[in-house]
């Protein structure tokens, strides 16, 4: 925040077009994976089948998270 009241500025920086693709060749029940895009971004997953598929997202930090399914699978995740 910048200035003073009533004329007082919010600056947002907000990151602006970054998107990653991880693939998960080899099955599994959880998988682990490192983005590197410096924020929480919004997960998306599908199976090899290019099925939407609904796991569990933990953001470990900002550039890592962990997604947690109810069997083990390979697919894609999308994160933007």
């Amino acid at each position: 925040i910048t200035g003073t009241p009533p004329s007082q500025t919010l600056n947002f920086v907000l990151p602006v077009g970054a998107s990653y693709v991880h693939v998960q060749s080899v099955s599994a029940a959880t998988w682990t994976i490192t983005h590197n895009m410096g924020f929480f971004p919004s997960v998306s997953v599908v199976d090899n089948g290019g099925n939407m598929v609904i796991g569990d997202v933990l953001y470990i930090t900002e550039n890592q998270v962990s997604i947690s399914f109810s069997a083990s699978f390979g697919g894609k995740a999308y994160f933007s």
